[in-house]
């Protein structure tokens, strides 16, 4: 979810914010804007999860020996669906702040891809995180990454952790507040 905002990049980033200005003008704060384009991109980060679910059902539909036990249904799916939301409102609020720090294009989308990549890739998204050393792996869960991977981890073996709940929720705030600043 964090690099699919890649190709937004030239969306979200302005060096012109004469129209910012004049929308302001007109009675929406800033806030209001930030919040209007997370909440779009929130949609557009949620109907790509979606789309995924979709080719996983068909896939499972049409292959069930995919899976050994055939413990995963059409249901679970579903429910992990809606159990995604946090994250995709913490990938969509990392994403923007990410992309108001740079008035640049390509630095946006450097910015952007390395610190998406490295994130996931210490968190133990792309790596299993029990084969990095012991440091790493009792800092992974404070990044947001590192949350996200928690949380899902909780909702995929059903030991739901509202720690890892918790703190998804924290950094969406945070990332929030700073991008409107």
């Amino acid at each position: 979810l964090l690099v699919i905002g890649l190709p937004y990049v030239s969306v979200f980033v302005k060096k012109d914010m004469s129209f910012c200005k004049v929308i302001a003008a007109k009675g929406y704060s800033y806030k209001r804007q930030v919040f209007s384009e997370a909440f779009s991109f929130a949609i557009v980060n949620w109907l790509v999860a979606i789309a995924l679910a979709v080719v996983a059902i068909v896939a499972l539909l049409l292959h069930p020996e995919m899976l050994a036990d055939g413990s995963v249904g059409i249901l679970d799916v579903l429910l992990l669906l809606v159990q995604l939301i946090p994250i995709v409102i913490l990938t969509t609020s990392l994403c923007c702040m990410l992309f108001e720090f740079t008035s640049d294009i390509v630095s946006a989308a450097l910015l952007q891809f390395f610190v998406s990549v490295s994130m996931c890739y210490i968190s133990g998204c792309l790596y299993p995180i029990y084969t990095f050393p012991v440091i790493v792996q009792k800092i992974a869960p404070f990044l947001p990454t590192g949350a996200a991977r928690e949380y899902l981890q909780g909702c995929i073996s059903t030991e739901f952790s509202y720690v890892g709940l918790a703190t998804v929720v924290f950094y969406s705030v945070l990332f929030f507040t700073i991008t409107v600043l």
